[in-house]
């Protein structure tokens, strides 16, 4: 097998989706299958060396020092893959043993799972030392340097550790942990390797039990196969997996670098643009973004940042330039209350009490031109009914919460089948705002007229804007950070937050003219339409990166 490929796409790999780790379980699972290292036919064959070790248990039975279990022998269909001539293969329970269990009678130093780094397969540099008295009941097996511990509790985990050093007071360990003292001829380091590889994983996860807390006993992990190679060979592949490692965690400390300072470099640019006090350092920031905008965003993530702030600059009037001969927005405000008098007074709404905005209210500035008014006092429903005809529903699984969109076909119903949330009148222009987990944004604009007539569900809140406000501005306005924050402030519950319509139409909200909605919506869709455009450059970017990964990997695995 020729190791160079890995090599010539190593930049290429760990750019991948996971792609270290990735390759961290290649390296184990080249290293079990004999495939790391180059074989030596003229060394002692792993045979020999499981007669050695077999003897070895067969003292310590005699001695009484070990339990004698019963070893099966391990039949072809159990064994999973191939390997060199020179290996063979053993049960778990064949080639370790554990040290035997005691009550502790006097102080000493306590090894629990919460001791083990499972990264690092280390035990941490001060566990507890306990006095007997205070001993909890779970303390009882013994270990000493060299033991391999496992914990077979949450076996996901991965807490894994080999015992390295002397520890005085005596140590002892949990129950929750497998002892796997290794025989003369089992390195160490190699079954600490093996026990992280995703072979060994993928066997744990088969006898495991449990949901909340998966374990695996010790009789099933003990009759675990395990690949065998000579000592000598166990020893220049834990060698070779100990460089390639560091390789690893070189690459790994590299990237995360990276990435930290290029989300330093995002973070940077977006507080310049949101704190820029004039046009002119407003331009500059905004320049510096348009111009090395493929360096500033490298990741897919880092994209959201830059929508979210092209949101946010639009509803505080900082995404295009203002124009002060145009109708200011307290004029628009005039003329929607005025349309709000006549659908109050022919009934077609409820008057809903609209109280003052208090200046304590208004969470940040806006341009002289625009107003702040309620959500409530700009919008309005439409009503509702119980449908006595076949209708079009609209329920929050009809919505396309990435892009802000009912689906082109819903659900068709007839009255005597109407859910019975099925209430709320919509119609083309309105604006749904869906209030029950309102963090998913299920947030849509009804874009054409529905045959037969469609009703909503009540999950939504009914936004139909008066004239003077953009449907489309309303809707970029309720994606917006301001929006999301006010509402996780008022909404309620947990598992299902929720917030009223009452709390959702107090909301303040910012009001520009009727032509500047137009032109920031219009510089918004062109603007997010670049954000689509990189997007899906760096998404298949990533995904060219993680085909040749797997590529690559599977041309080694083979």
């Amino acid at each position: 097998m020729d190791l160079n490929i890995l090599w010539e796409n190593f930049d290429v790999i760990i750019e991948a989706e996971n792609g270290i780790q990735c390759l961290r379980d290649l390296i184990l699972d080249l290293a079990i299958r004999g495939k790391l290292v180059p074989q030596n036919s003229q060394r002692e064959e792993a045979t020999e060396l499981l007669k050695k070790i077999r003897e070895q248990r067969k003292n310590l039975i005699k001695s009484k020092s070990i339990r004698n279990r019963k070893i099966s022998k391990i039949q072809p269909s159990e064994k999973p893959f191939s390997i060199p001539f020179t290996w063979t293969w053993a049960r778990l329970g064949e080639i370790t043993h554990d040290l035997g269990q005691e009550k502790p009678d006097t102080i000493f130093s306590y090894i629990d799972v919460s001791a083990i780094n499972g990264k690092t397969g280390t035990v941490k540099e001060e566990v507890t030392v306990i006095n007997p008295e205070n001993a909890p009941s779970r303390a009882r097996k013994l270990v000493k340097k060299g033991t391999v511990i496992y914990s077979t509790v949450r076996p996901y985990l991965l807490n894994i550790a080999v015992i390295k050093k002397d520890y005085d007071p005596q140590p002892i360990a949990s129950t929750a942990f497998s002892i796997l003292h290794p025989y003369d001829g089992l390195f160490n380091q190699l079954l600490y390797y093996l026990l992280r590889s995703r072979y060994f994983t993928e066997y744990v996860e088969l006898y495991q039990k449990g949901v909340a807390y998966p374990a695996i006993s010790d009789t099933d992990l003990l009759k675990a196969p395990v690949p065998l190679p000579p000592l000598e060979e166990q020893k220049r592949i834990v060698s070779k997996v100990d460089e390639l490692m560091k390789c690893c965690d070189r690459a790994q400390a590299s990237k995360k670098n990276r990435n930290e300072l290029q989300q330093q470099l995002r973070r940077s640019a977006i507080h310049a643009l949101e704190t820029a006090e004039t046009e002119k350092d407003f331009k500059k920031s905004w320049h510096f973004v348009r111009d090395n905008f493929s360096a500033i965003v490298t990741q897919t993530n880092g994209i959201k940042d830059f929508r979210d702030l092209i949101l946010d600059l639009a509803i505080r009037g900082k995404l295009v330039p203002q124009n002060s001969q145009r109708e200011e927005a307290t004029e628009l405000l005039k003329k929607i209350r005025e349309q709000r008098k006549k659908l109050i007074k022919s009934k077609s709404i409820r008057n809903r009490k609209i109280s003052e905005i208090q200046p304590s209210e208004k969470p940040f500035s806006i341009p002289f031109t625009w107003t702040w008014a309620r959500l409530g006092e700009i919008t309005h429903d439409l009503g509702q009914k119980k449908p006595d005809t076949i209708f079009s529903y609209i329920d929050v699984s009809a919505i396309n919460g990435k892009t802000g969109t009912v689906k082109e076909e819903v659900t068709v119903i007839n009255p005597e089948n109407a859910p019975s949330r099925a209430r709320k009148l919509v119609k083309k222009g309105t604006v749904i705002y869906s209030t029950v987990r309102p963090y998913l944004l299920n947030i849509a604009v009804i874009k054409k007229d529905y045959d037969p007539q469609p009703i909503a569900s009540t999950a939504f809140s009914i936004l139909h804007p008066y004239d003077g406000l953009f449907n489309q501005f309303l809707y970029y306005l309720l994606r917006g950070r301001y929006f999301t924050e006010y509402v996780e402030l008022y909404q309620k519950g947990v598992a299902y937050p929720a917030i009223s319509d009452t709390d959702l139409l107090k909301a303040p909200v910012p009001l520009p003219p009727l032509e500047e909605q137009k032109r920031i919506v219009s510089k918004v869709d062109e603007l997010m339409k670049r954000c689509d455009r990189v997007e899906e450059s760096l998404r298949k970017k990533e995904e060219l990166a993680s085909a040749i990964s797997a590529s690559v990997i599977h041309h080694l695995e083979l």
